[in-house]
């Protein structure tokens, strides 16, 4: 099981690489063989799944009901999804247009999401933060009041 946790500024090359922090390279598991799914996330980033989390992603979506917005999630989320692997110098190619999706150019602000990272923008970062209207204390205490008003929990069910 990979974990990943911190911020990190990278920057891009003019080939779509950049380095993926030694901090983050520590958390991947040895079953993830250096390789990433990445594709379009929520708010404006881009989602790198390792490997081994990713074959975990497929399964809770292979576990979806047969219906029309599973299909629609499915269709819209795999066809933008990629293989990245990390070569010798431990640097990811991103390819162009996933970079583009999110406005990523010449830097990167990599943070961990535990079972996944994710690439942003440096700006559209800064911008999601400061729109949310919220401080990290008050969106901690909605998110224990909604754990404790559904019961104990069942995983996570707003993928």
């Amino acid at each position: 099981m990979s974990s990943f946790y911190g911020g990190y500024v990278h920057t891009v090359d003019a080939k779509g690489r950049f380095s993926i922090p030694a901090q983050i390279r520590n958390g991947l598991s040895e079953f993830a063989r250096n390789t990433f799914i990445v594709l379009p996330g929520p708010d404006g980033c881009l989602a790198a799944y390792p490997l081994d989390e990713w074959q975990d992603r497929e399964k809770f979506m292979r576990s979806f009901p047969e219906a029309d917005v599973s299909r629609y999630y499915m269709r819209v989320a795999l066809r933008r999804a990629r293989h990245c692997r990390m070569d010798g110098h431990k640097r990811v190619l991103i390819p162009p247009e996933l970079l583009a999706t999110v406005s990523i150019k010449d830097s990167v602000l990599i943070i961990g999401q535990l079972d996944h990272i994710e690439f942003w923008d440096p700006a559209a970062y800064e911008e999601y933060e400061k729109s949310r209207g919220i401080t990290p204390e008050e969106a901690l205490e909605e998110i224990t009041r909604r754990m404790t008003d559904r019961g104990p929990a069942r995983g996570r069910d707003d993928r």
